[in-house]
């Protein structure tokens, strides 16, 4: 497909990779146009990463994004306002303030901290 649109010069497709965060900190934000997606754990991790995120409703790490503080929420990728959302991430300051809101969004789900709930849950039985 990127051949036939001409743009497999501007693509580098990595296969699959056992570690993953080198390509998270090359990244300026993650962009997961999912049709459907039950959770989408690359949210999270991105959003650890300091990522801002734009995904679709479909996708049920959506709860994770606070529209315009980590990411950006779209219902539909074919329409232009997906592309308007990945436009406004070229502005600096904005993409930056995004990355911190994103890596404080995530340390809501650190593991320390859910085990800690667990364990608190449990005790309260």
């Amino acid at each position: 497909m990127a051949e036939n649109l001409k743009v497999d010069h501007r693509i580098y497709f990595a296969g699959g990779q056992k570690n993953v965060i080198d390509f998270y900190h090359s990244a300026d934000a993650l962009i997961l146009p999912t049709i459907y997606d039950p959770f989408g754990i690359v949210v999270l991790e991105a959003l650890a990463c300091g990522l801002p995120v734009i995904t679709t409703t479909n996708c049920g790490a959506k709860d994770l994004i606070i529209e315009n503080q980590n990411g950006y929420i779209i219902d539909d990728f074919t329409n232009i306002s997906f592309s308007k959302k990945i436009e406004k991430l070229k502005e600096k300051k904005l993409l930056e303030e995004m990355g911190k809101a994103a890596r404080e969004k995530a340390l809501d789900y650190s593991i320390e901290k859910k085990t800690q709930e667990i364990i608190n849950f449990y005790k309260s039985y």
